[in-house]
């Protein structure tokens, strides 16, 4: 066993598989975080990106379950062929869950002022 927080979470790839009618990949992973809280979408995203080298925004986490007391986390993504078949295919609300957090609170705050004035 490492140190308390100091191992860095490492991303396993569990399958793959090709989704041409939507220019798409769909990545199923699990990531293991010992001694760690479950990583972030943004993170994981980066990751991703660096590991089948396409550009992050192209890439969007569906989806993170982690069980309790453990220190894995299954998750779902989807690699597009470009930035505007993503735009073009996931809800804009998943978009948003996957921005950097500085730019996700401020996304959030335009979507709610953009509900008032609608």
């Amino acid at each position: 066993m490492g140190e308390q927080g100091s191992a860095r979470p490492s991303l396993k790839v569990e399958d793959v598989r090709e989704n041409p009618l939507l220019s798409r990949r769909e990545v199923f992973f699990t990531v293991v975080h010992e001694g760690a809280g479950t990583p972030d979408r943004w993170m994981i995203r980066q990751a991703l990106a660096e590991l089948f080298k396409a550009p992050v925004d192209c890439v969007i986490v569906k989806s993170l379950l982690t069980r309790a007391r453990s220190y894995r986390t299954k998750g779902h993504a989807h690699i597009y062929d470009s930035r505007e078949d993503l735009l073009r295919t996931e809800p804009r609300y998943i978009y948003i869950r996957n921005l950097p957090p500085d730019e996700r609170a401020e996304a959030l705050k335009a979507l709610k002022e953009a509900k008032r004035g609608g």
